[in-house]
């Protein structure tokens, strides 16, 4: 069953009609609102590469990635380790990892232990 006129999800079906286009223009318009003071949506895909960075350095200093996966509150514990040229990551996700990064080089004497203790950042506006 598809999603109703006039929603976003619908004009992503490739819905034309006036309520689902006014939708689209909405968000987007909303977007731009975020854009100008400086914020970008959680749900955004960003350049991962220096995020894979920082989760192989995790990984070399004996965090399992069944770890960091259920530190970033993943649902399946599985990250995707294959980063090639252009890959992208949401933007949520960045921000967790960067979170972890910062507390473990933030002189964290035990990496493993760091993975147990690290919240989930709250987040309405930082930069990848």
């Amino acid at each position: 069953m598809s999603a109703p006129h006039g929603t976003r999800a619908r004009y992503k079906t490739h819905c034309l009609c006036t309520p689902c286009r006014a939708a689209e223009a909405a968000y987007r318009a909303q977007l731009r609102r975020l854009r100008v003071h400086g914020r970008e949506p959680l749900g955004i895909l960003v350049s991962a590469a220096a995020t894979w960075r920082h989760l192989r350095a995790l990984e070399s200093e004996g965090i399992s990635r069944r770890m960091i996966a259920d530190t970033l509150g993943l649902a399946r514990p599985r990250i995707d380790w294959a980063c090639g040229p252009g890959a992208r990551m949401r933007l949520r996700t960045v921000l967790r990892v960067r979170a972890i990064w910062r507390r473990w080089c933030d002189d964290e004497p035990d990496a493993v232990a760091l993975v147990t203790k690290v919240q989930t950042p709250t987040h309405e506006g930082a930069h990848p």
